[in-house]
């Protein structure tokens, strides 16, 4: 089949990890390793773009350019509605000859906004029909964007399948548009073996985030997390991965509490650097406030490391159903910090059968052949 994935977050080159569309570019390669033709629709950002074999992508020109595009294209500004105006009408625009051009049999949208507007488009002209994959933020964030709802459930209600990549997500659509919502996982596969552990410190409890630095994944209540296990007469250390509007916050914390010297902070971690330090680190910590299921959790299954997650979306489940690590009962320090002690004082091995499960359910391939399966029975 020619599948046209219509997308706003896609990897400008393989070691470009910024958003969920490291998810996107592993689900296109798997469709072309299983015999399909994937066609990439997405934004142009900034970056040089380095192709992968297999995979046509077609970027088109818009107002903007970072990585972050839901940040950038923000309704609460003027010009972030002047940036979401400019991804709208040029994504409507061009959106058909992509379509014509490359002959798509079938369309899906990663992710129900705005990405399921231009794969209506197509279906209204060409009678090809589309799905939606819903990743979390599309859908709870709607109201935020003009006529957000309603464009949504006309969206929804439009598509042939509804897909969500968590299952209070799906069922969270279902109840939007009165339609079945199938939950198929979002991952990435990761090549583990050919990436040594980084070098860090043996002798401490070393910690490791991988994510946005916004409110909605937590990374302000690391600090005092971090203050807490200190007091607890563990000498831990605490690496900090990502970007995003939160890194005044987080710096003011890490000065409030004291922990600048455990904890160290960088940029966003390339496939490479996050093999080598979930390879490396002691546990993976999830401190999110709103979630569905993010990918870090199934590269950190990968790699064998415990996890820490808040008990939000389906992540307190997955981990209490898997037995990969330990669940916050809520996002709060205090929470997380007991979370994380109790993983120290249990051995690393204690979860490694369960991670290599949720790992191999989780798999990009499976993923990718179930969907198959699903658009053409």
């Amino acid at each position: 089949m020619r599948i046209a994935l219509i997308t706003t977050s896609y990897p400008v080159c393989p070691n470009d990890s910024v958003g969920a569309g490291v998810f996107v570019r592993s689900l296109a390669l798997s469709l072309a390793s299983l015999g399909h033709q994937p066609f990439v629709f997405t934004p142009v950002k900034d970056g040089e773009i380095i192709p992968d074999a297999g995979v046509s992508v077609q970027y088109f020109k818009w107002s903007g350019g970072t990585k972050d595009i839901a940040h950038e294209c923000c309704a609460s500004s003027v010009s972030g509605l002047y940036h979401l105006g400019s991804l709208m009408w040029n994504g409507w625009r061009t959106v058909r000859d992509f379509a014509r051009r490359n002959e798509v049999d079938y369309c899906l949208a990663l992710w129900a906004l705005p990405n399921g507007v231009f794969a209506k488009r197509v279906l209204k002209h060409f009678d090809i029909p589309y799905g939606v994959w819903a990743l979390g933020s599309d859908i709870w964030l709607r109201r935020n964007y003009p006529f957000g709802e309603l464009v949504l459930r006309s969206v929804l209600r439009s598509a042939s399948h509804l897909l969500a990549d968590g299952l209070e997500l799906s069922s969270e659509v279902t109840r939007i548009c009165g339609r079945e919502c199938v939950f198929l996982p979002s991952s990435r596969r990761l090549d583990v073996e050919a990436v040594p552990p980084a070098v860090l410190k043996k002798d401490s409890y070393n910690l490791l985030f991988i994510g946005r630095w916004e409110e909605a994944k937590g990374v302000d209540l690391l600090p005092q997390t971090l203050e807490i296990v200190l007091k607890a007469s563990i000498d831990a250390h605490l690496y900090i991965f990502g970007g995003g509007s939160f890194a005044g916050q987080l710096k003011e914390q890490i000065r409030k509490y004291g922990v600048e010297e455990n904890i160290t902070v960088r940029g966003y971690a390339d496939p490479r650097t996050a093999i080598a330090y979930l390879k490396a680190c002691h546990c993976l910590v999830v401190p999110s406030r709103l979630e569905s299921i993010p990918v870090i959790l199934s590269d950190a299954t990968q790699c064998g490391i415990p996890v820490v997650v808040t008990d939000v979306g389906d992540m307190g489940m997955l981990v209490r159903k898997y037995g990969c690590g330990e669940v916050a009962a809520r996002a709060a320090p205090e929470e997380i910090a007991s979370a994380l002690i109790r993983v120290y004082n249990q051995s690393t091995s204690a979860f490694l059968s369960g991670s290599a499960a949720f790992a191999a359910d989780f798999d990009i391939d499976q993923t990718a052949q179930k969907f198959i399966n699903m658009i053409t029975e």
